[in-house]
């Protein structure tokens, strides 16, 4: 084994240093595209990074009801951070404070620890 690469065996019948020399640069080339792909791939996912729309639950009502009237108990939770839509719920300022509220329907899901 060379520089972490296993040799073929037609190559072995070559001298030593013609097949350290072929593999060396077929390996600093490889290793050059790889760094090359890598920045590339981590420039990209730093591009991609979003934001999540996140939010706190600070109240729930009592939820909704079927058609027979039976209460549907929410799946959601006063203290529960929840992701929400880029668009849509309602603003209500109550004491200087801006609150949002949503459907349970419109919440994208529950962010856990």
């Amino acid at each position: 084994m060379k520089h972490g690469v296993c040799l073929p065996t037609k190559l072995r019948s070559f001298k030593e240093e013609e097949t350290i020399t072929y593999l060396s640069s077929k390996l600093s080339h490889f290793i050059s595209w790889l760094l090359y792909v890598w920045i590339d791939l981590y420039l990209l996912c730093q591009c991609l990074i979003i934001q999540l729309n996140s939010g706190k639950v600070v109240a729930v009502g009592p939820g909704a009801r079927d058609r027979d009237g039976k209460l549907i108990p929410l799946h959601v939770k006063e203290g529960d951070t929840v992701l929400l839509p880029e668009y849509g719920g309602t603003e209500v300022k109550l004491n200087d404070k801006e609150y949002h509220l949503f459907r349970e329907d419109d919440i994208l899901g529950t962010l856990h620890d």
